[in-house]
């Protein structure tokens, strides 16, 4: 079963095929916010906001003269009690799991080794990051995870209404052990929607819905609460997912308010100053965005994540579930001018906004 793809992005788009079932699980995710590869690449899970569940696929690259497609014919569907609102997601390592919850706190969960079942699984955590006398952990909507030891990572979560990163480490080697550290990052954040670390740990890029703005704060031992960003990247409307190339040159945006994506690039490597897009691409169909823009800060992209091993990048939303495109015919294609529109869907925002 191939389903419908995005045709704007044929000469970047990877088909997906599918058999029906696993097609019609695809279809029927309903809203959907963060998505990420595991480590090993065999598996894409996909946060189900509104049904509280999570939707692992496989994903097997084929290969067939020059043309490559991605078979997925397994899956399964996660739920639990300690799935509430699941916002962000990130592994930890292949067989653990972190789930953001906008309704609750950071989960940790075991993958459960029936994966690829085919049907629907209930778990149950087995470690929990939440509040203590170091640091508040509410709402929690995008997570990132930098591994510090063997079995041992250091864990950032945005916390989106109380405006903070907090900082937490984990430890998987006896058994699970969570510690809360301290909040991070604070100054000039407001709704902190994505995160991601450089692979190099160098920055830490946050989304930040309010403004429109993606702020870039140096990743070292000064880093605090009370740290400006370092950088910020403009032109979006309310930017939602992150995720810096593989050499940590380029970064990537999704626009949960436009059709849009945005590509941002270094300075040899430096992210601070000022940015505009360095290239500009339409990533929806007229359809698809009117189809999901029930508000002035929706109806664009949400979820994003790079297979670096393939050099693929994987998007979600409610009304494009699932695509994927090669990143280097992705960036080949033709940047649109669109400043006039970001400015007026910004308008747009800033009003809805001030209302609330």
């Amino acid at each position: 079963m191939t389903l419908p793809q995005d045709h704007l992005m044929d000469g970047a788009l990877i088909r997906y095929i599918a058999p029906p079932e696993v097609g019609n699980v695809i279809a029927s995710m309903g809203r959907t916010e963060d998505m990420a590869f595991s480590p090993d690449y065999k598996w894409l899970v996909i946060t189900g906001f509104k049904k509280n569940k999570l939707y692992f696929f496989s994903t097997n690259i084929r290969q067939n003269d020059n043309m490559r497609s991605i078979d997925i014919r397994k899956y399964s569907v996660i739920s639990s009690k300690g799935i509430i609102q699941p916002h962000g997601i990130a592994f930890l390592d292949n067989e653990h799991i972190l789930i953001a919850n906008r309704g609750g706190i950071v989960n940790i969960f075991k993958v459960p080794a029936e994966l690829g079942n085919n049907a629907e699984i209930d778990l149950e955590p087995v470690g929990r990051i939440k509040s203590d006398f170091r640091c508040r952990v509410k709402a929690p909507g995008s997570i990132a995870v930098v591994k510090t030891d063997f079995g041992s990572y250091r864990v950032l979560a945005a916390n989106n209404y109380i405006h903070t990163i907090t900082s937490h480490k984990v430890d998987l080697v006896h058994g699970i052990k969570v510690r809360n550290e301290r909040v991070l990052i604070r100054k000039e954040l407001d709704i902190p929607d994505g995160l991601c670390v450089s692979r190099d740990r160098k920055w830490v890029a946050v989304s930040n819905h309010s403004t429109g703005t993606v702020l870039i704060y140096k990743l070292n031992l000064d880093l605090n609460r009370r740290t400006p960003p370092c950088g910020v990247l403009e032109g979006i409307v309310c930017p939602h997912a992150v995720r810096f190339s593989k050499d940590g040159d380029l970064l990537f945006v999704v626009d949960s308010a436009s059709a849009y994506f945005h590509i941002y690039k270094s300075t040899n490597g430096d992210w601070s100053s000022t940015r505009k897009p360095f290239k500009t691409i339409r990533i929806l169909t007229d359809d698809m965005f009117i189809d999901g823009r029930y508000n002035a800060q929706e109806g664009g992209i949400k979820g994003l994540d790079i297979n670096f091993r393939d050099n693929i990048l994987a998007v979600t939303s409610e009304h494009l579930p699932l695509a994927f495109y090669d990143v280097d015919e992705f960036l080949r294609m033709p940047t649109v001018q669109v400043d006039e529109e970001i400015a007026e869907k910004s308008r747009e925002r800033d009003y809805e906004i001030a209302r609330m």
